[in-house]
């Protein structure tokens, strides 16, 4: 009795601790939308499956008496939705594009006929946001990890959303550099360095100091973004200007991984205007910025094979700067020491 009360005490203390802590930001998406047959009618009682593409992972649900679904904490990924019951044909879309903090409405219409036929519906993905009223844009996929940025800082994609202006010391490299200018992003007119942001979910600003974002994510480990500038939900708190929420990567069933470096010298660089004028050469300059990536399924051989259930994705990146200053100066002659400025 004594050893199962001090486990009841126990769990309710991890409960306690952990729940003051929850957070009502995340990075999923939902999707859900109304089945109907081809008269309009709706259809209840069909059984809607969502499937991710990369992990073979599926979700199911069943239509209310309104005929609705809905599918919600969706990772952001390629899916394919099939709607099935009996008396009509298998309905499969795909792909289905689900972005970071996006909601979709994806209407089915399903065709009398046998479940061993299937339609087969290829479309993009619909932009528009009609469960959502706040203003933003995602960045994803290839923008992300191929777009060339100097420093390989990945708060620089914010510019590409518009009203978002970068502040002093925002852009390049932000090894070494002033960490108050990693979030000094202007967003929506407000001021610099007070926007939010999250990384899976996870706040990386507001609980240092003055707003500083506590760790910067490599970009190659960053799967994509969303940048929200106005009207927001009432989730969002904690911030003058606007919130970007990253979204990292994961591992799929096949195995995917990459080997990088990127290197800048002196060899391309032009010379201070004091430096030429004094005959000085170019500092010296290199940088190197390496590193690698993979991901895949948890395979332990003879012990567990996690495909389609387990998955791990890896990211490291270094960085080194060897780096020269040079300094010129006008010292006086000793004519002019002793107070002679004739020459």
């Amino acid at each position: 009795m004594v050893r199962r009360v001090v486990n009841i005490v126990a769990a309710t203390g991890l409960f306690l601790l952990f729940s003051s802590i929850c957070f009502g930001q995340t990075t999923f998406g939902s999707l859900g939308g109304t089945v109907r047959d081809t008269s309009g009618g709706v259809i209840p009682g069909v059984q809607v499956t969502l499937t991710n593409l990369g992990t073979n992972t599926k979700v199911r649900t069943t239509t209310n008496t309104d005929g609705i679904y809905e599918f919600v904490n969706v990772q952001p990924g390629n899916y394919r939705v099939e709607a099935e019951k009996g008396g009509f044909k298998l309905f499969s879309r795909s792909p289905v594009v689900v972005e970071t903090q996006q909601s979709y409405r994806i209407d089915v219409t399903m065709q009398l006929g046998s479940v061993t036929q299937t339609v087969q519906v290829t479309a993009a993905t619909p932009l528009l946001q009609p469960q959502t009223s706040s203003l933003g844009q995602v960045i994803a996929g290839r923008s992300v990890t191929e777009m060339p940025l100097n420093g390989r800082n990945v708060f620089n994609l914010m510019e590409l959303v518009p009203s978002v202006v970068p502040q002093g010391e925002s852009e390049g490299t932000p090894t070494g550099a002033n960490p108050f200018g990693w979030n000094n992003y202007q967003i929506n007119g407000a001021f610099g360095g007070q926007s939010a942001i999250y990384l899976d979910g996870v706040p990386l600003t507001g609980s240092g100091y003055i707003n500083m974002v506590n760790l910067f994510p490599s970009q190659d480990t960053v799967q994509e973004f969303k940048v929200q500038t106005d009207n927001l939900g009432p989730e969002w708190g904690r911030f003058a200007g606007g919130v970007m929420t990253l979204t990292t990567k994961s591992g799929t069933n096949q195995i995917h991984g990459e080997a990088y470096e990127y290197l800048r010298n002196a060899v391309l660089n032009s010379n201070t205007f004091y430096g030429n004028q004094a005959g000085i050469p170019t500092p010296p300059f290199t940088q190197n910025q390496f590193g690698a990536n993979a991901g895949g399924p948890l395979v332990i051989p003879g012990i567990y094979n996690g495909k389609d259930k387990t998955f791990w994705f890896f990211g490291w990146e270094g960085f080194r700067l060897r780096q020269g200053y040079t300094f010129t100066d006008t010292m006086p002659t000793p004519a002019e020491n002793s107070g002679d400025l004739a020459a």
